[in-house]
């Protein structure tokens, strides 16, 4: 059985990681560029962000005995086979999965644009996310 406490704790931290994100939207791709204390902020806090949708997904699979995820992009498959939440929803977090090894690994050369445009674009991602489990805990 889900337990709401646990999803709903870590929706609140994931809500908090998004909060301060949002609170550093105003800065231009320039100045994030020339500030790598801008960067380490935003890049951990994406980062926490998508470990978060993990988590719950995590939690919802295995207390739901949906399936054994083979990889952390297998978790959102399985909870748009279950209709947690949909196919569009579980492609972006299947890429934000992936993304979030690029982040652990450092590769900061390569992704700099994305990260950038993630945290300019895609914030709204994770509320989808959030929204769709609420609505699920709320069913179940």
């Amino acid at each position: 059985m889900v337990d709401a406490t646990v999803v709903r704790r870590i929706l609140a931290s994931l809500n908090e990681n998004l909060q301060h994100l949002k609170s550093k939207q105003g800065v231009s791709f320039e100045e994030y560029k020339k500030d790598p204390d801008i960067q380490a902020i935003v890049e951990r806090k994406l980062e926490t962000a998508i470990q978060a949708c993990i988590d719950i997904g995590n939690h919802i699979v295995s207390q739901q005995n949906f399936g054994s995820p083979s990889d952390y992009g297998e978790i959102f498959t399985i909870l748009a086979q279950k209709g947690v939440i949909s196919d569009k929803e579980a492609e972006k977090l299947i890429k934000m999965a992936g993304f979030r090894n690029i982040i652990i690994h450092e590769y900061r050369d390569i992704l700099i644009e994305k990260v950038y445009d993630i945290f300019q674009n895609r914030l709204g991602d994770f509320y989808e996310f959030a929204e769709a489990i609420l609505d699920y805990l709320k069913q179940n």
